[in-house]
């Protein structure tokens, strides 16, 4: 028992050490020190988000089916050769491939380490701490990633951008090691030998036929697709009104950092706010955030993305807890796959033409159609939930 317990603390390590990536906080001052364009730098961000929802739901049914350790150590494996891809590369392609490895790497802890921290807790007779656990979680992912995203201007400065690449590389190495000392929990696996059939079985159950899980589903996505773009928009908003390079990665630092303080906060607010009126806050900051930096050019705006990114780390712990609740352990990593899935297929879809409008008029327009896309779509979503709210357990 004592050994299952450990593994809460492994994936904790593990996790902090997948996100402590030196190079996001200059990722885009990188790419364009090697010819890449605003417009170039969306499409590999969208092949990103694309490769990930290629391999989403493959990756959260092989968890299911070949074991949450089995996957995280497949996952650490191409984090180690996507970063070393990125540190070797110059040129457009070389990007593409360095993605694609990171993509796969994604996938592969996506689902899975929510998955597996919540069987653990089953097997603990702790699933009720759950929440408070996927709040923990954020935290130590923000926070690895805000200390990388500070570092990553004083390396920049100090050696250079692509020195970035190199610090990053014994992170994702440490992030293996750990993968490979994880204990898997005893759980119910699918027996089912016809994948591709029992994959698209467990889509169409959790999108056709449970129209609570649905509307947890889909809101989330919608959400976490926008503040998600907002990560991609703020270095070229940076870089929009000359913020210094040796403080480069600062705001995306104050981003996690408070994204991580909410995620601490949210899980004791359950027993005093209604969920709903959380999800309504979180959608609300999100959409007027866009609407503001539609016409905000100044350290404002950056404040607002900022406040706009923030909302992100209340949304996680809400909905994931809710979806947990509403899975049972043989599938559970499939459909939290699906969320993310959903997230990475809009924001894939949207990037080239978010690229394309920065490029050809200005970047607050691209983030203004974003935002009243996204907007028209969350407020349409939540006025649907409200039909089958009772039905989702509290």
């Amino acid at each position: 028992m004592q050994m299952i317990k450990a593994n809460i603390w492994k994936l904790y390590t593990i996790i902090s050490m997948q996100e402590t990536l030196l190079f996001i906080g200059v990722l885009y001052p990188f790419l364009q020190s090697n010819g890449i364009t605003i417009a170039q730098y969306f499409v590999l961000q969208g092949f990103f988000a694309l490769f990930i929802v290629l391999l989403e739901i493959p990756s959260g049914y092989l968890s299911d089916r070949w074991g949450r350790k089995n996957t995280l150590i497949l996952g650490s494996i191409c984090g180690c050769v996507g970063v070393f891809t990125y540190a070797f590369s110059t040129h457009f392609l070389h990007f593409l491939v360095g993605e694609s490895f990171m993509a796969l790497a994604f996938s592969c802890y996506s689902g899975t380490t929510e998955a597996m921290f919540f069987d653990t807790l089953l097997v603990l007779g702790k699933e009720k701490y759950y929440r408070k656990i996927a709040g923990n979680f954020l935290s130590f992912r923000f926070v690895a990633n805000a200390l990388g995203a500070i570092a990553s201007g004083i390396i920049a400065t100090t050696w250079s951008l692509r020195a970035t690449m190199w610090c990053t590389a014994p992170f994702m190495i440490g992030a293996l090691i750990v993968s490979l000392m994880l204990i898997e929990p005893s759980r119910h696996k699918l027996q089912e030998s016809r994948h591709v059939k029992a994959m698209l079985y467990i889509v169409v159950q959790t999108l056709n036929h449970n129209t609570p899980l649905k509307s947890i589903i889909l809101l989330s996505t919608t959400i976490s697709a926008m503040t998600f773009a907002l990560v991609w928009f703020t270095q070229p908003y940076q870089t929009l009104i000359e913020f210094p390079l040796s403080i480069f990665g600062v705001p995306h630092a104050i981003a996690l950092l408070l994204g991580a303080a909410l995620s601490q906060i949210i899980p004791r607010l359950e027993r005093k706010v209604d969920d709903r009126l959380l999800l309504i806050g979180i959608v609300a900051t999100v959409v007027t955030s866009y609407f503001l930096l539609g016409y905000l050019v100044s350290i404002i705006g950056l404040a607002v993305i900022i406040i706009g990114r923030t909302a992100y780390g209340a949304l996680m712990p809400v909905t994931s807890d809710l979806i947990n609740r509403m899975t049972t352990s043989d599938v559970r990593a499939t459909v939290l796959s699906i969320r993310s899935l959903g997230e990475k297929l809009l924001f894939a879809v949207a990037s080239p033409f978010l690229g394309y409008i920065a490029d050809i008029y200005t970047l607050n327009q691209a983030i203004l159609f974003s935002g009243i896309f996204g907007g028209v779509v969350a407020v349409f979503l939540l006025f649907r939930m409200k039909y089958v709210w009772k039905q989702i357990p509290a």
